[in-house]
């Protein structure tokens, strides 16, 4: 029996399933697990080339007739928020690190404390769970109060991690999969320029 090594990473292809997406079509997912002292280079890795990261687990879209979902980048350097997305800036934040590679980044309303600490202690309006890379941040997850939608925060916490970005340094931040035709990721292509991964590499678009 081949044994291998837990820094040896193995991919596996699930069975299809209906696609969460588009209607009518099918997906089919390609995964490996990021185990072992490597999994933060690999994670890295593969992000680079198109994967996402849901807990340990690494994926990609592996679809047989289809090619609708394309890994999105924003280009931090030379971002300019929209004058709508200007308005949204209005709210405090505060970081507590969960792993090296990780941070849970939490969103609450501003209040006075806030405006006199630089710390928000107000409601809960939004978390973030995000991935730091070598070039970049890669936004996991995020979900926000529902009944907050009116005041964009969606929106605000992509604008911040692109501040955050620029603050470190970085160069992008992946905001996972842009599926042309389908209302739920449209939002992703307003952040702009912004890079995609088409089959000859990462290919910039400014509009």
């Amino acid at each position: 029996m081949t044994r291998h090594s837990r820094d040896t990473p193995q991919f596996y292809l699930t069975a299809p399933s209906p696609c969460p997406y588009l209607a009518g079509k099918e997906e089919r997912k390609v995964f490996t697990h990021l185990v072992g002292e490597r999994a933060s280079e690999l994670n890295d890795l593969l992000t680079h080339g198109g994967f996402r990261r849901s807990q340990s687990i690494a994926y990609r879209p592996a679809c047989e007739t289809c090619r609708a979902c394309v890994s999105v980048r924003v280009v931090v350097e030379d971002f300019r928020p929209s004058r709508s997305m200007r308005r949204v800036l209005d709210y405090a934040m505060m970081v507590e690190d969960s792993h090296v590679d990780t941070r849970i980044v939490e969103y609450r309303s501003q209040d006075a404390a806030a405006r006199a600490s630089g710390r928000g202690a107000g409601p809960l309006l939004g978390v973030a769970l995000t991935d730091l890379l070598s070039d970049g941040l890669s936004m996991v997850y995020s979900f926000f109060e529902p009944d907050a939608h009116g005041r964009s925060v969606g929106t605000f916490i992509i604008l911040d991690h692109i501040a955050r970005a620029r603050r470190l340094g970085l160069s992008y931040v992946y905001l996972g999969y842009w599926v042309k035709g389908s209302k739920k990721m449209d939002y992703k292509g307003r952040f702009l320029p912004q890079e995609r991964l088409l089959p000859d590499g990462w290919t910039r678009f400014e509009a």
